[in-house]
């Protein structure tokens, strides 16, 4: 028998990762070998704690196949930019940092979900938004939306400049 979380402390069994969410499955082959109730807390309670973390390097993927231009409300624009792990939307000049959810989907820091959308050609055309979509408009983005990312500003040399 399989259960979703929440789960008792009676239901206690092993975890078994599925991809979004860990399925409980009858722990009945734990007791075959011996294994203590504490011992399968202990498991589960593990199981739990790395979850968030299996499923954020399951949906790591190539974050640059998401950069670029997108229509956004009232006519405005966003810039989807790749930077290190993570995904950015940058709406003006503030950058609001995207959580990997899963495959081509990505929640905001209001736990919204930002599922992206692709053509029969596996090209990224849109994303959506509360139900909202957004078309891309490009899949380049400036070199200036990009200084936005750096914490300061370079210089012709592509140094950083120095504060005095």
């Amino acid at each position: 028998m399989a259960c979703q979380f929440p789960v008792t402390p009676s239901h206690l069994a092993e975890p078994i990762y599925t991809g979004r969410l860990i399925v409980i499955e009858s722990g009945e082959h734990f007791h075959q070998f011996g294994v203590s109730t504490v011992v399968r807390r202990y498991l589960l309670v593990a199981a739990i704690a790395l979850a968030p973390n299996l499923v954020s390097q399951s949906a790591v993927r190539n974050l640059t196949e998401y950069e670029g231009q997108y229509e956004y409300h009232d006519g405005g624009t966003l810039f989807m930019v790749a930077s290190g792990e993570r995904l950015l939307a940058i709406i003006g000049e503030a950058r609001y940092a995207l959580q990997a959810a899963g495959t081509d989907a990505f929640t905001n820091a209001g736990g919204d979900p930002l599922p992206f959308l692709r053509d029969n050609d596996g090209r990224i055309v849109a994303f959506r938004e509360k139900g909202v979509r957004s078309g891309r408009l490009s899949s380049t983005v400036p070199a200036a939306t990009r200084l936005l990312l750096e914490s300061r500003p370079r210089g012709a040399d592509t140094r950083m400049i120095a504060y005095h």
